[in-house]
């Protein structure tokens, strides 16, 4: 079962070790409501990009199915997905939700 616990967990470890195996530096520790993108954000756009497709081979691993985290519906939300943790984690669970 997918859950919002599961999905932030992953999330965040998946976010630590693109972190440390990159080289980027972050002060502080990884919440909820750590930035990705825009003005304190983790990454700069192409960093961005890596991450996101990190994430979904996990999510695809851990949940043997898949998820499209850079389709046109994130790129022209309003509130962008990409905005911090908590918006990436809930954007994972309405894709699974409809996936289902």
């Amino acid at each position: 079962m997918i859950t919002k616990e599961k999905i932030q967990g992953i999330v965040v470890a998946t976010l630590k070790d693109f972190l440390d195996i990159n080289g980027i530096e972050f002060e502080g520790d990884i919440t909820p409501q750590t930035r990705l993108i825009g003005s304190g954000g983790v990454f700069d756009s192409m960093e961005l990009v890596n991450f996101v497709v990190d994430l979904e081979e996990i999510l695809e691993e851990e949940f043997d199915q898949e998820f499209s985290l850079q389709d046109e519906r994130a790129m022209s939300r309003r509130r962008s997905p990409f905005m911090n943790v908590e918006e990436l984690t809930s954007f994972i669970l309405e894709l699974n939700e409809e996936g289902e």
